[in-house]
């Protein structure tokens, strides 16, 4: 079991938690992974006793992160001329800016 940090970390907002071993955060999805995290565990996999967080999976390093960047590559289409233009594809083009 790990140590739970009393603080979520909300998506679009800085984390302000530094994760230390046997320790956890909870993470919003699409949050910022803070620093010392080595991976992130789907709440499905986690029951909170006794204040501590028990997992009922192994968390291999680097599970369920993705980095910046990684998601889309330089020259790639991600969108095609005459598309229409849904809150899917608006978020898209917002995420690149």
């Amino acid at each position: 079991s790990l140590a739970l940090h009393p603080v979520a970390v909300a998506a679009g907002v800085p984390p302000a938690v530094v994760v230390v071993a046997g320790a956890a955060v909870a993470v919003a999805t699409g949050a910022v992974v803070p620093r010392g995290a080595s991976a992130v565990v789907m709440v499905e996999h986690t029951d909170v006793r006794d204040g501590r967080l028990v997992l009922s999976r192994p968390a291999a390093p680097g599970a369920n992160v993705t980095f910046a960047g990684t998601d889309v590559g330089r020259g790639e289409t991600v969108l095609f001329r005459g598309t229409g233009l849904t809150s899917r594809e608006t978020g898209v083009l917002a995420a690149l800016g």
